[in-house]
């Protein structure tokens, strides 16, 4: 049998990944009244995850006596188990002392996300690639969120060849054509039909069409479609192409205090997770610290928040997205 010793902290993935890596048989958890929420994540986790957990008494994150005693009761109550103890979680202090009380008798783990990297410290240092199958479930009920619903993606599949003429080096066309398009259509009228830069628009009635000779004709239900809609899914395009992961799409959360929020895309990247907003029209400040907060709850330390937009974006947004370690990108110039 095979045991884990985790120690809890606010960052649950520095558990669940080394989690999935091992993939043991039973986690012990070690928690601190400071990390209650955290504990009880990990547990929910363990549980879908159909593997056994215990749970020690709680301990102080200061206490190294109640730590080594915590680890002691945990070494005896599974002799026979070939144990692995974790110290990426929990307080310096803690992973310090969880250290010293089983040094050179069992395997000692770091978890290094951002290298991508599990690391040995005893009995002897050693590094091995991450090998963890992580989904955007998994992250975001870590963090005691859940999901809600998606979008579907067909809509971005059956345009696929409208979106393969905007990255063919067309993106500031179309964005000439849709601002073009936003002056001159009224959707009062029944029927009209406007043309820029090789690009046709037309109502019949309560249908819309978009037209050129190079990607044909596409239709769709109402104008959001041309005047923002688009960006969303050319964007989930952008990162379809870029990242072999799983990504949603238009994706709605709600936490255990069932506040609800709608996240544009979620993909997760060097297991990490990404959080994307996307806005073709206005935007402010606001839109910057609704991001950066999403980021903050649902993707802890190692989340990564995108903030990307169609045309143009104010000097005073942008430095604010820079002072807050957000990625800002134009749509033309996405790199993920």
């Amino acid at each position: 049998m095979k045991v884990m010793i985790c120690l809890t902290s606010a960052q649950t993935m520095a558990n669940i990944i080394p989690i999935k890596h091992f993939n043991p048989d039973t986690v012990a958890i070690i928690k601190t009244p400071e990390y209650e929420n955290a504990a009880v994540n990990l547990a929910k986790f363990c549980k879908k995850k159909s593997i056994y957990f215990y749970e020690a008494d709680p301990v102080g994150a200061y206490d190294i006596e109640q730590l080594k005693s915590a680890v002691k009761g945990i070494l005896e109550r599974y002799a026979n188990a070939e144990i692995i103890l974790n110290i990426t979680g929990g307080t310096k202090l803690m992973a310090i002392a969880a250290f010293q009380s089983v040094f050179a008798s069992v395997d000692v783990v770091y978890c290094n996300t951002d290298g991508g990297k599990i690391i040995y410290l005893s009995p002897e240092y050693k590094e091995v690639e991450i090998k963890a199958d992580l989904s955007i479930s998994d992250y975001l009920e870590s963090f005691g969120y859940k999901i809600l619903s998606t979008e579907s993606i067909e809509r971005i599949e059956n345009f696929s060849s409208f979106y393969d003429w905007i990255l063919a080096g067309n993106y500031g066309v179309f964005i000439k054509g849709v601002e073009f398009f936003r002056k001159k259509i009224s959707d009062s009228h029944p029927k009209w039909s406007v043309s820029n830069g090789g690009l046709r628009l037309t109502k019949e009635f309560d249908k819309y069409y978009l037209e050129n000779l190079e990607f044909g004709k596409i239709r769709f239900e109402n104008l959001n479609f041309i005047t923002g809609g688009w960006f969303e899914d050319y964007c989930y395009r952008v990162v379809k192409d870029a990242v072999s992961s799983e990504i949603l799409i238009g994706v709605k959360i709600s936490s255990k205090q069932d506040v609800h929020n709608e996240i544009d895309i979620m993909f997760i990247k060097d297991y990490k997770l990404y959080l994307v907003s996307c806005k073709a029209g206005k935007f402010d400040k606001k839109d910057i610290y609704e991001i950066q907060t999403m980021k903050d709850l649902a993707g802890g330390t190692f989340g990564k928040a995108y903030f990307l937009y169609a045309d143009k974006i104010a000097p005073a947004v942008a430095q604010r997205a820079k002072e807050l370690r957000i990625t800002i990108s134009r749509g033309d110039n996405i790199k993920i």
